[in-house]
């Protein structure tokens, strides 16, 4: 009996991301998802931009349909040495999006998370580093897929990954 609650209680935490979501009904969604390819690698492609995206958050994996596992959170610095390593490792040119490139992927009539769960599944209602940075500061920008949007923090800050690749 123990081991089904937890299996039951497991699921229910990968599926929360999917119940809890809202979005306004009453208006067009931002996101078009005929604009995105999706991928059988666990990636999906912005026919519009050209770039593709990791469907799964930095410390997830793609596991047929769905993103497994627990996302991890970085400071600014680490993010752009697990840029590094992911590419050491999977011999592409993953890199950390821009703040603008982020912003094509925010579902803005959505929240908790305000993101489109059919592109990106079990993403976490946080923020996520961007590669931009105020100079002279020791801050740098976040988009955060729940309530706050466009955010300056400090780099020591932990914070969530998502890669794209292509256009830059």
């Amino acid at each position: 009996m123990g081991f089904i609650f937890r299996v039951f209680v497991c699921f229910f935490c990968l599926m929360s991301n999917v119940w809890s979501q809202e979005c306004d009904s009453s208006r067009q969604l931002s996101i078009d998802v005929t604009n995105y390819f999706i991928n059988s690698d666990g990636t999906v492609t912005d026919l519009d931009s050209g770039l593709t995206w990791m469907r799964c958050s930095v410390g997830q994996k793609w596991r047929g349909n769905a993103c497994t596992g627990q996302a991890n959170t970085f400071n600014w610095r680490e993010a752009f040495s697990q840029e590094d390593e992911i590419n050491r490792l999977e011999s592409n040119r993953w890199r950390l999006p821009t703040l603008s490139e982020l912003a094509t992927i925010v579902e803005r009539q959505c929240w908790a998370p305000r993101i489109n769960l059919e592109l990106f599944p079990q993403t976490p209602s946080v923020a996520y580093w961007s590669a931009n940075h105020k100079k002279g500061s020791e801050n740098a920008f976040a988009m955060d897929f729940n309530k706050h949007g466009l955010q300056s923090l400090p780099k020591e800050r932990r914070l969530y990954l998502r890669m794209v690749r292509g256009r830059n």
